[in-house]
């Protein structure tokens, strides 16, 4: 995780589990593939008019094609299995899978059993408009499970440079390669920005009030939903997940000018606990806090070498806050794309213990985007030193090996 001097420097100045059904639907898609001249595995695509789609007679941005694919669960009317699906009437899925094209999610227009076949279903989506020439990544998903990633051939000029490559996708403070809605979350790899080009957002990259969900022609999608994107540099781009309720395996996507990533998977639940954190010369790892009294920083003296008095250790018995990421939702909901955020979180609230002493909360809920903020007392009886900072919530817990600087 970079340090506080470089690209979260920004952001820190802002101030349950999923339970399954007992009979949930099991999905387990699978796209049906053909071969393309090459050799090289693509989906079993069809252009209207039932043409098959293939790399001499690719698809077209905005073209409203049939994919063919098995495990998509249910239908409505349902189908035993090993029956024919009716010829008269539509078994329609239950769920309506996600198709992904690119890092675009592609409409979907309807989703159901080939009428006469058996076991397997055919799903109408429309190519995202707009999107680069070339062999585009093509998966869909549905249920929390994901198909076989495949490629889809697209008209058009294909994107120029080298391609974007991720390696890991994470929450931003620990690094747990677990996300949430609503979360900070890095994007580490290879090409994700262009060359030389390092920075966060600024004032003219938000529109209408909105979050930029594109820097530099940089851009990333979550399950193909945009995410809002904060910093980019060629090695590591951070983002705010879309708001959306996402579980399970997603997918991540990333794209520059055009040019598309691989598509990473990541696990991902309703919440991923972490706070925010400065790293000191050593590697010790320290919490982003504030005295409450005069919000200045925490931490121990000299955690800045460049600025050794900007921070100051707690003193047990005073009220300071810490900035939190990724612990859900609120009695607010968050719009998407929405520049304010803010809410309590449910309680009981998240239980904050220093050196494994309790402390009293105040005030637990968002404050700013993606930012949570926890009020609390230190408490009397902690000694001197850097203590061990620990908080869990609805059975998480925050990244381990934190600290939290005291002196009476």
């Amino acid at each position: 995780m970079p340090s506080s001097t470089d690209c979260w420097a920004g952001l820190l100045a802002l101030i349950v589990a999923t339970h399954a059904l007992a009979q949930a639907p099991a999905y387990a898609p699978v796209i049906v593939t053909q071969q393309d001249a090459s050799g090289r595995a693509i989906g079993l695509v069809e252009h209207p008019f039932k043409f098959l789609v293939t790399g001499s007679n690719p698809a077209q941005s905005g073209e409203v094609l049939t994919v063919y694919s098995t495990g998509l669960g249910p239908t409505s009317p349902a189908v035993p299995p090993g029956t024919p699906a009716p010829v008269s009437t539509p078994a329609v899925t239950t769920t309506t899978p996600i198709v992904n094209v690119g890092c675009l999610q592609s409409p979907v227009i309807s989703s159901q059993l080939m009428p006469g076949a058996t076991g397997l279903y055919q799903v109408t989506f429309e190519v995202p408009p707009g999107i680069a020439g070339g062999g585009q990544p093509f998966s869909l998903s549905i249920g929390g499970q994901t198909s076989n990633a495949l490629t889809l051939p697209v008209a058009g000029a294909a994107a120029t440079g080298p391609a974007p490559s991720i390696s890991l996708v994470a929450n931003a403070f620990g690094e747990a390669a677990l996300i949430a809605p609503n979360t900070w979350v890095e994007i580490k790899g290879t090409n994700l920005a262009p060359p030389g080009d390092s920075r966060s957002w600024l004032d003219a990259d938000f529109v209408n009030n909105q979050l930029p969900t594109q820097l530099d022609g940089v851009s990333a999608t979550v399950n193909g939903k945009a995410a809002y994107v904060y910093y980019i540099s060629p090695t590591q781009v951070n983002i705010l997940t879309p708001p959306d309720p996402i579980s399970g395996p997603v997918q991540v996507c990333l794209a520059v000018g055009g040019a598309t990533s691989n598509i990473a998977m990541v696990q991902a639940q309703p919440q991923s606990l972490s706070l925010f954190e400065f790293v000191s010369s050593t590697g010790k790892h320290y919490v982003y806090g504030r005295h409450a009294s005069d919000n200045t920083l925490i931490g121990p003296p000299g955690l800045f070498p460049t600025a050794p008095a900007l921070t100051t250790p707690v003193k047990p018995g005073e009220t300071i806050y810490v900035a939190g990421n990724g612990f859900g939702t609120t009695d607010t909901k968050v719009i998407r794309g929405a520049m304010n955020q803010s809410g309590s979180l449910a309680k009981p609230w998240p239980a904050v213990q220093i050196g494994g002493i309790p402390a009293d909360l105040s005030f637990a809920g968002l404050v700013g985007v993606g930012t949570y903020a926890f009020f609390f007392t230190v408490p009397q009886n902690v000694p001197d030193g850097d203590l061990a900072l620990t908080v869990t919530y609805n059975g998480l817990s925050i990244q381990p090996n934190l600290f939290i600087t005291v002196q009476h």
